[in-house]
């Protein structure tokens, strides 16, 4: 099948000579008269959505109203919900918009509803589980893009609230199972790993100060007026963070000389001539670096423990380990290594040996970018923090 024309993501307008509309208007048909009910309907909408110049934001939303409001098996939910990850097509834009209409809320009612019912089709990417996780992975992979982050902030009460609720329910439930020995282990892991997908999202979409760590309303958040990059709560914290690090590297470019000072500054390993050249590009990869500094004290203190047990098994001093986040993985993986291991250009090795101090320990932030005509690159960032922060919390 052929699409005959296209709306564009922002159009309101409705065309019958367009299949836009067309596949818009047959969901709302098929969901006023067979309430999502008939499975070879639902098929043939996955046909109709499979040219994704079909899809705009009244497909988006008459998917997620369905989900929210008709899906009423388990089957239905699985294809409505692998019909919007489809759409979502690692688009800022898309995914920012469908954030903002429930679609977090609606994957956690799915699961609430569904997640203990056993699949008619035993394989997980078309399977309730399945789908769900394409759906949080792609969200994760763009959280960190202006739109998507904004628009996770704005839902994370109600997020919150769903998360928690349905994490009620499931400890009563493993209660009850553990006296009638009625739980399905693999069940049981599915679901967990998709809460913590969601847990994962939130906890990378936020605003913190760079020095104290208080979490930040937008009204709060004050940025360094020479990079634009870090964030503060207040003038003082601002101060402190420039006095310990910050006035080495504030606007100023990134170099292998530097490895061991650098701090809130971006390191692109993807094409940086097409970065240089194009706007777009260079907007997007100031906007992730932006929303990465934001974050990265929260997830260096929420994972203080994590990184204290493995230097400890490593037999390694602070000092000399490269603490990796990869945030292109959902949920974040977090790894310790020598930076021996870590800086094998000997370029980078040289650096990090001349300018590392034995009282910080150096943080690696990986993420990918979203950017069409960058392929996907990624996006590497460093900074060093005390082993005072460790050592606070480790007491």
């Amino acid at each position: 099948m052929w699409s005959i024309g296209t709306t564009p993501i922002v159009s309101r307008e409705y065309d019958p000579a367009c299949m836009t509309s067309y596949n818009e208007d047959f969901i709302r048909h098929t969901k006023e008269v067979e309430g999502f009910k008939m499975r070879h309907d639902l098929l043939l909408l996955q046909v109709l959505v499979t040219d994704i110049d079909c899809v705009d934001k009244g497909i988006i939303t008459a998917l997620i109203d369905s989900g929210i409001n008709v899906a009423s098996d388990y089957d239905s939910a699985a294809i409505i919900a692998g019909l919007i990850g489809y759409c979502l097509k690692e688009s800022d834009t898309r995914v920012s918009f469908a954030i903002r209409f429930g679609l977090i809320e609606m994957c956690l009612g799915f699961i609430d509803r569904y997640g203990r019912v056993e699949s008619l089709i035993d394989v997980d990417e078309i399977s309730l589980s399945g789908v769900l996780k394409i759906v949080f992975t792609a969200i994760s992979t763009i959280s960190l893009h202006q739109k998507t982050s904004k628009a996770i902030r704005s839902k994370k009460i109600e997020i919150q609230g769903a998360l928690a609720r349905l994490e009620r329910k499931s400890k009563v439930e493993r209660a009850l199972a553990g006296r009638t020995n009625d739980m399905n282990d693999d069940e049981n892991d599915r679901n967990r790993l998709l809460l913590d997908m969601v847990r994962s999202i939130l906890d990378i979409s936020g605003s913190y100060c760079c020095w104290c760590n208080r979490s930040l309303s937008r009204a709060e958040v004050k940025q360094c007026n020479g990079c634009h990059r870090m964030t503060y709560c207040s003038r003082a914290c601002q101060r402190e963070d420039w006095l310990n690090g910050h006035k080495l590297t504030c606007n100023e470019p990134y170099t292998d000389e530097k490895v061991g000072l650098f701090q809130g500054r971006l390191q692109p390993t993807i094409n940086e001539q097409f970065v240089l050249e194009n706007e777009r590009g260079a907007a997007k990869l100031k906007e992730i670096e932006i929303n990465i500094t934001k974050i990265q004290l929260k997830l260096f203190l929420d994972n203080a423990e994590t990184i204290l047990n493995e230097a400890i098994s490593l037999d390694l001093d602070l000092c000399d380990c490269v603490v990796v986040f990869d945030l292109s993985y959902c949920p974040m993986q977090i790894s310790v290594v020598k930076y021996t291991d870590y800086y094998i250009i000997d370029e980078m090795w040289e650096g990090f040996e001349k300018s590392r101090s034995e009282e910080n320990i150096t943080c690696v932030y990986l993420s990918r970018v979203c950017i069409r005509e960058l392929d996907k690159g990624s996006l590497a960032m460093q900074r060093l923090f005390p082993h005072e922060w460790l050592k606070s919390k480790e007491s």
